[in-house]
C-alpha cells in the first residue's frame, strides 16, 4: 500500500468513524486525530499493523474508544488493509507528539494544543477530526492562597505544560498583565 494511499484509507476510515459514533459532545476533554506522515510509513509499502496513540485513562475513550469496545475500528480498517491494530497510551500530548515524531506511531489521538505545536514546529502531520470541544480548565489556589489572578504575581504555578490547560493559563495571565511575573513549571494531572 503507497503511503498517500495508507494516509487517505486512515484518514477516511477513522473521520468515517469519529463521525458515526460521535453525536454528542463533552465539556471535560478535548481530543482531536491526526496522521503522522512520517518518514517510516512514508519509506514502507506494506504497512500491515497500523499504532494509534491515545492520551488518557488505561482504554481510549470518545468515539475513538467507542468503536475499539465494539469492534468497529478493527473492522474497517482491516477493510482499508490492516492486519494488525496496536494502542499506545500516553499521560499528556506532548508526550504523544514525541512518540510520532520518533516513528513509533501513526495516528494520534491527543488535545489541540499538543498538536497545534507539533505542527508549528514543522511535522507534517493532517488533522482528521476534532471531535470534542467545549473544555474547562481549572485554576485551582492552596488553601489561603490567591483568589485572583493579579494576587498571582510573583508565585509559582504548576500545570501540564504542553496542553490546552497550560495554554489557557498562559492566556489568562498575559491578559492580567503579570505573564512576566509568575513562574510556570510542568506538573502532570494524574
Amino acid at each position: 500500500m503507497s503511503s498517500t494511499r495508507l494516509s487517505t484509507s486512515v484518514a477516511c476510515v477513522l473521520l468515517l468513524l469519529t463521525t458515526a459514533c460521535s453525536q454528542g459532545e463533552t465539556k471535560s476533554a478535548q481530543s482531536i486525530e491526526a496522521v503522522n506522515v512520517n518518514k517510516a510509513v512514508a519509506a514502507s509499502n506494506n504497512i500491515s499493523t497500523l499504532r494509534i496513540g491515545y492520551v488518557g485513562s488505561s482504554e481510549p475513550t470518545g468515539a475513538l474508544g467507542w468503536a475499539k469496545k465494539k469492534g468497529i475500528l478493527n473492522r474497517e480498517l482491516q477493510k482499508a488493509g490492516f492486519k494488525n491494530i496496536t494502542f499506545a497510551r500516553f499521560p499528556n500530548g506532548p508526550d504523544l507528539n514525541e512518540a510520532l515524531v520518533a516513528g513509533q506511531l501513526d495516528v494520534g489521538s491527543l488535545g489541540d494544543t499538543p498538536a497545534i505545536v507539533l505542527k508549528a514546529r514543522g511535522q507534517e502531520t493532517r488533522l482528521l477530526r476534532i471531535s470534542q470541544f467545549n473544555t474547562t480548565a481549572w485554576l485551582v489556589a492552596k488553601k489561603n492562597g490567591a483568589r485572583s489572578l493579579a494576587e498571582l504575581k510573583g508565585q509559582k504555578i504548576a500545570t501540564q505544560k504542553g496542553s490546552y490547560m497550560h495554554r489557557y493559563l498562559l492566556g489568562l495571565l498575559a491578559e492580567a498583565k503579570i505573564a512576566k511575573d509568575v513562574k510556570v513549571v510542568h506538573l502532570m494531572t494524574k
